[in-house]
């Protein structure tokens, strides 16, 4: 994300979103009551018969946001006076990569700060290629997110005459897609890894890692992601990150060293000072948000930050072991008993 102006003082930001992950981040950031600015169309008439859409700057109060497709929906009432679009009237902003917005907000959550230092943090972008002699699927991992581009059964070698047109009907698939990224983790079987290295063109063999899988399936991908084989490679992603933290988690509970979770444990631990990092996950924010109890939350990260405590958003692909947990946990400098 481009940042062309913060005033955290002010809650004043200019800012330009590079991509899809940038377009998600920003949908997370902006909360029901924000003021936005940005470009949007509407169709105004031009005489009696005809109509045409103009595009035209506008103000909107924030009502709602929606992410679909590549596009940021900003949805809300015109606070500023135009000729074809009065003001208290219903508008959209669609934000798309490249385009600028304008964000004002009357207070900065700790939430926002940290979304904002994530968003300009370089972006590492990979191919997923999952393969099985059955089944293909294709994903891009970004920073945040994973999104399955294309998955489809592969017809049998035993049909198609030979095993090996099995494995050349998932490399030329993945000659498709390869020449869009720097990087891909070809995950398979561990069996089936020295026939598709024996197979894969120098120019894709270049620049893959292998990973084992059981199943090509969103499982799957949580193995990758979650696994060591490429963890060198994935720990360049936020949600890598946020992988290990979580299972880090999971291991400090079971021998039961120095954690806290659930929301009143954690919330005693802080005003003791003794959180060493805070976790709250990504989906606590949003349903925070929907039951207007968000500054309750965005209260207990401030007193986190007063007392040197890092503080650590999950992001929702990473976040489903800690949504067991309450959504919310800590690592400690000390137990509290």
């Amino acid at each position: 994300m481009r940042v062309l102006k913060e005033n955290f003082k002010e809650g004043e930001f200019r800012l330009v979103p590079e991509n899809d992950d940038d377009l998600w981040q920003l949908y997370l950031m902006i909360e029901k009551g924000d003021k936005a600015s940005g470009k949007a169309t509407r169709k105004v008439k031009i005489n009696e018969k005809d109509s045409a859409k103009k595009v035209f700057w506008v103000n909107l109060l924030i009502e709602k946001t929606e992410f679909k497709a590549s596009i940021l929906k900003l949805m809300g009432t015109i606070l500023n006076e135009l000729e074809d679009a009065p003001k208290g009237s219903y508008q959209s902003i669609n934000l798309s990569a490249g385009d600028e917005l304008k964000l004002s907000k009357d207070s900065v959550s700790s939430y926002f700060k940290e979304k904002l230092a994530q968003s300009k943090k370089p972006k590492y972008i990979f191919l997923l290629a999952l393969f099985d002699r059955s089944e293909m699927l294709f994903a891009q991992v970004s920073n945040s997110f994973v999104e399955i581009i294309s998955k489809s059964e592969i017809s049998s070698g035993k049909r198609q005459g030979s095993d090996v047109n099995t494995y050349k009907i998932f490399v030329d698939e993945l000659r498709l897609f390869s020449e869009r990224y720097n990087r891909i983790i070809v995950g398979c079987p561990f069996v089936l890894r020295g026939k598709i290295e024996q197979i894969l063109p120098d120019a894709i063999k270049d620049k893959s890692v292998f990973a084992s899988i059981s199943s090509v399936s969103s499982s799957g991908i949580r193995e990758i992601l979650s696994g060591d084989e490429v963890s060198s490679e994935i720990s360049k992603l936020k949600i890598g990150e946020d992988t290990r933290k979580t299972n880090l988690l999971l291991s400090r509970i079971s021998q039961n060293d120095k954690v806290a979770y659930g929301l009143k444990e954690v919330k005693k631990a802080c005003e003791l000072g003794a959180l060493e990092e805070l976790l709250v996950s990504e989906k606590l924010v949003l349903k925070s948000r929907d039951e207007d109890s968000f500054a309750q939350l965005d209260k207990l990260m401030k007193l986190a930050e007063k007392t040197n405590s890092k503080v650590s958003i999950i992001s929702l692909e990473s976040s489903s072991q800690l949504d067991s947990l309450g959504g919310i946990a800590a690592f400690l400098r000390f137990s509290i008993g």
